[in-house]
């Protein structure tokens, strides 16, 4: 409905439309209205009617207003009409569903209203030339997107309101409240329209049809002149209509930038809440108020699009309402409560003081109406006073964070807080800075950082990027040294930064996960050496770092161990520096044992493989074995170890050892580039013998019973490894003629092969060690291969013929490991009764062997037996040979202990007997113990004989079995070479029995 004949001003002329020719939609459109009582709609009908009526029975040209008796029933109506057309335009097919029926991209959108719709009309043409086409739905598309809404009420709604604010003349007296119920009543019809999709699209407009341009100027114009009144019971409603109309408004994104481009209603909104917030009687003021600053900073509002720079304004002027909270869709009073509270966190701080600057900001601003071409640089150049002074890095306030006690952070928020205080320590480093003093306080808080956000300091070390590493801040102030205050002494502020840089690190390694954010700090280890020694005696701290660093990064062990910093910690550990002052040797004293300690985190704190061997071998150049072993084991003992002095097979040790030790570290600190091995410690001048790796074998071999070996498997492995080799060597040179007499040693060294004389010496060590130490013997045999391997040399020596001296060292291992289930073979068998046919000199070693064999396997079930034993003997031939040693017919002369060989084949014959059919006994005919047939025999008084009377052959019999003496059951034994035979010496000779049955077959 047109309004041009209400307004005084109005002038007739030609071409003006007849207002007796206008349609009068409120009388056409009579709807019930959720805003006004009920029944009145009726009335207000007929009412508009009679006046219209009057209007063309008139025709006279004159106000409109003047002729109007009820003015309210004319808005009423034309409310009522607005809606009519609101809820046919909402019952029209959806413009987005239209486009998509005419296949129009969100490009070609600007094109809709362009040449007279020659647009429309060539892409409808289009679409009906394809296939399964509904005509219908296509042509109520092109009418929504061709039609340009025509309605005339909102125009109406707007000019009613805008002439009641700009005068109270016309319709009413300025002393009649009648007006004031007129002007809330048209700005709640404003507010009804704008709460409806089409009526906010209806007030965007002038973005997308610039012929309905003029639509939201005049409710702009409107809204902002009703919130800039003054706050009274008057008029508080009536603002607060406002700040709903704009909140309503700005949920669109076209009108919320109109609204914050052309007014200050941001502004405005934003000081009622911080004027009023404390008002019980303005609570629903503040509420409206709040709700627009949400819907124009995009809080609030599917339709309207996020306001960075206006949130970012927000939070500058207010800290507390980040975008985070104000998105979290919090209840009202939480968000104004939190505005009149006073704060204290890391994040915020917070008092009313500060709540006065803003207001008084807020104030100038709306003062002097700034032009808000940006929101964040007009909030940015705002500033507290209140908060001079207090030390701010990445938006925490460092002395409340280091106060806690709330420390939590966002992660995000650590991750960024953390990047800007190590940007911040590197920039003000250098004393001269200008918020030097800030940076101890600084390093404190990264300290406490790293211990409460350990995640977050990883991802924000890890994320940046930056020559140098920004980790490299924590190392300028741990290594700013001692610098000297004006009075001389040391400067209390650089000793505190380098004390809490060192925290800092710490806290790195031990709740940092992932140990690359680490590597950046290992040019600083040689730097933490040469600060323990500046404060050697005072702390330990560099060292303790130091170590936690080596044990939580692999990086900087490996960089400490490829690098020299390994021989000035290794110089620390053993003090090998000179100094001239008593209190200086007394100072770097105290630094062993953490030097010691840190080399423990070298050897065990990595996972690292690569890390620990590699220590081993830095270790391995310059001390015994036996004393990394020790520092192994144990670094708390390794000082006390050092200096104890030791001679034994294991360590050589003394003053003069380590006085060679310390000057030989010395030398290699002076030199800038050391080699090794070239550089390594040399002990050769230790000249005990024979040496064998860790071991000094002449040594040990001198009283090897008064000898207790520190770490015996080692030794043993060593051994192994050079006997293995030796022997290897020495088999090709042993070889002899099946029909010549085995080699004994002293025949190999007569014929000038040396290497007997340390096989020997290995055979024997090796021995009495698998003996003594059991435990070291079961290691072997579980997890080394050496009873396999000893097989196959044997086999080898076999093979060679090497039948005597190498033969007998193997066989000599092969007693003490006789019980392995690695021997009870039928080739193992065959292996060693080789030897008893081609005469080996020592049968009773042979023997042992096979007897403990065949004890093993006879001992096991019988389903769990891998081989007959009876038949393996029988297919050899060996039965006739170890019955010659039963029944004494074999040449025993050149055997040491005859009657300890004859039991032993005893032993074997009578557990192969129930293997065979004839249960006839086995009768042993003692060997003759003269003179002529012993000749090494001392001579002794004869015993008495014994006649044995022979029992019936009808009658069974059985015989005692006797108690066999053998090396592996007595434990450690010591004998010389002219020991006497065994203790059945002088035992008389018994008639000869007959050989069983089962032996001849």
């Amino acid at each position: 409905m047109h309004l041009s004949r209400l307004f005084a001003d109005d002038e007739g002329g030609e071409g003006r439309q007849d207002p007796t020719t206008e349609i009068i939609r409120a009388s056409m459109h009579p709807e019930n209205d959720e805003c006004y009582e009920e029944g009145e709609d009726d009335d207000t009908a007929t009412v508009i009617e009679q006046d219209m009526m009057d209007l063309r029975s008139s025709g006279g040209v004159g106000r409109v207003i003047d002729e109007i008796e009820d003015p309210l029933a004319f808005m009423r109506a034309v409310h009522t009409t607005w809606r009519h057309e609101i809820a046919v335009a909402e019952g029209r097919m959806a413009k987005s569903t239209a486009r998509h029926l005419l296949q129009i991209d969100p490009s070609e959108v600007i094109h809709e209203q362009t040449n007279d719709g020659a647009f429309l009309r060539s892409r409808y043409r289009a679409v009906c030339l394809g296939e399964s086409v509904d005509i219908s739905q296509l042509n109520e598309a092109f009418i929504v997107l061709s039609c340009v809404s025509d309605s005339t009420c909102l125009h109406t709604i707007i000019e009613i309101t805008d002439l009641c604010r700009q005068s109270q003349t016309g319709w009413v007296s300025e002393g009649d409240s009648t007006f004031d119920y007129i002007g809330g009543l048209s700005v709640r019809v404003l507010l009804a329209v704008a709460n409806t999709d089409v009526g906010r699209d209806e007030l965007a407009f002038e973005h997308q049809h610039p012929m309905k341009k003029p639509s939201i100027r005049p409710v702009l114009s409107i809204v902002s002149d009703l919130i800039h009144q003054n706050v009274n019971d008057v008029n508080i409603n009536m603002i607060i209509l406002a700040l709903d109309i704009l909140s309503l408004m700005g949920r669109q994104e076209a009108a919320q930038s109109t609204i914050l481009t052309s007014t200050m209603a941001f502004w405005h909104a934003l000081q009622l809440v911080i004027v009023h917030g404390t008002h019980p009687s303005k609570h629903q003021l503040v509420c409206a108020a709040l709700r627009c600053v949400r819907v124009l900073a995009g809080f609030e509002g599917m339709d309207a699009a996020p306001r960075p720079d206006v949130q970012n304004a927000l939070t500058a002027l207010v800290p507390m309402w980040t975008p985070t909270f104000m998105a979290a869709k919090s209840p009202v009073d939480e968000i104004v409560s939190i505005v009149f509270q006073d704060l204290y966190v890391p994040q915020f701080i917070w008092f009313d003081d500060m709540r006065c600057e803003v207001q008084a900001y807020l104030d100038t601003l709306l003062e002097f109406q700034v032009p808000p071409q940006s929101f964040y640089d007009v909030a940015r150049q705002f500033s507290f006073d209140a908060l001079d002074g207090e030390p701010m890095v990445g938006g925490i306030f460092l002395r409340v964070y280091k106060q806690g006690p709330d420390r939590a952070l966002p992660p995000a928020v650590a991750a960024d807080f953390c990047e800007q205080l190590l940007v911040f320590l590197y920039d003000h480093a250098i004393p001269g800075r200008p918020r030097y003093d800030e940076t101890l306080l600084a390093l404190e808080c990264f300290a406490l950082l790293t211990e409460t956000s350990a995640p977050d300091v990883e991802r924000s070390c890890l994320s940046s990027f930056s020559e140098p590493p920004l980790l490299h801040a924590l190392g300028l102030f741990m290594t700013m040294g001692m610098p000297k205050s004006n009075n001389g002494g040391f400067d209390v502020d650089a000793v505190q930064r380098r004390d809490a840089a060192t925290t800092c690190m710490r806290a790195l390694a031990r709740h940092c996960d992932d140990a690359t954010v680490l590597a950046p700090l290992s040019p600083f280890c040689q730097d933490m050496l040469a600060m323990a020694e500046l404060q050697a005696g005072e702390t330990d701290a560099p060292l303790a770092c130091l170590q936690d660093l080596c044990e939580a990064s692999p990086d900087i062990a490996k960089h400490v161990l490829t690098s020299t910093v390994w021989i000035t910690l290794f110089a620390m550990m053993i003090q090998a520096k000179h100094y001239v002052t008593e209190d200086q040797h007394m100072a770097a004293d105290t630094l062993r044992r953490p030097a010691a300690a840190v080399w423990d985190a070298l050897l065990h704190g990595s996972d690292d493989d690569d890390v620990q061997q590699l220590a081993l071998e830095r270790l391995k150049l310059l001390l015994p074995y036996a004393l990394i072993q020790t520092l192994v084991d144990d670094p708390d003992e390794f000082d006390d170890e050092f200096e104890e002095s030791a001679f034994d097979a294991e360590l050589i040790w003394n003053d003069h050892t380590r006085g060679d030790l310390r000057s030989h570290v010395e030398y290699l600190l002076s030199q800038p580039n050391p080699s090794f091995p070239d550089d390594q410690m040399d002990y050769t001048h230790l000249d005990h013998g024979v040496v064998v790796g860790d071991f000094y074998l002449d040594l040990f071999l001198q009283n090897p019973e008064a000898t207790s070996l520190r770490h015996p498997f080692h030794i043993a492995s060593q051994l192994v490894a050079v006997w293995q080799q030796e022997l290897a060597n020495l088999i090709p040179l042993a070889s002899q003629s099946m029909m010549s007499p085995p080699f004994s040693l002293p025949e190999l060294v007569e014929r000038g092969v040396d290497s007997a004389g340390l096989v020997n010496k290995l055979t024997n060590a090796l021995v009495f060690i698998y003996r003594e130490y059991v435990d070291v013997k079961a290691t072997v045999e579980d997890d080394t291969t050496l009873c396999t391997d000893l097989m196959h040399v044997l086999v080898q020596c076999q093979t060679e013929r090497a039948i005597g001296f190498p033969q007998t060292c193997v066989l000599r291992l092969m007693q003490v490991f006789a019980t392995n289930h690695t021997f009870d073979t039928a080739a193992g068998l065959q292996a060693l009764l080789m030897p008893l046919v081609r005469k080996h000199q020592d049968p009773i070693l042979v023997l042992d062997i096979v007897r403990t064999i065949l004890e093993t396997h006879l001992g096991k079930p019988k389903p769990q037996q891998a081989f007959d034993a009876l038949h393996v003997v029988r297919e050899l031939g060996m039965l006739a040979v170890v019955m010659g040693y039963v029944d004494g017919s074999a040449d025993m002369s050149n055997v040491r202990r005859p009657v300890e060989c004859q039991a032993l084949a005893i032993s074997i014959s009578r557990m192969l007997q129930p293997l065979d059919l004839d249960p006839s006994p086995i009768q042993a005919t003692p060997i003759a113990t003269t003179r002529a047939s012993l000749p090494n025999m001392p001579t002794a008084p004869p015993r008495p004989s014994v006649d044995v009377m022979p029992r019936p052959t009808a009658t069974p019999s059985f015989v005692k079995q006797l108690s066999i003496p053998t090396v592996r059951s007595s434990g450690r034994r010591s004998m010389p070479a002219n020991y006497p035979y065994s203790r059945n010496h002088g035992m008389q000779s018994k008639p000869q029995p007959r050989r069983a049955s089962w032996c001849l077959k």
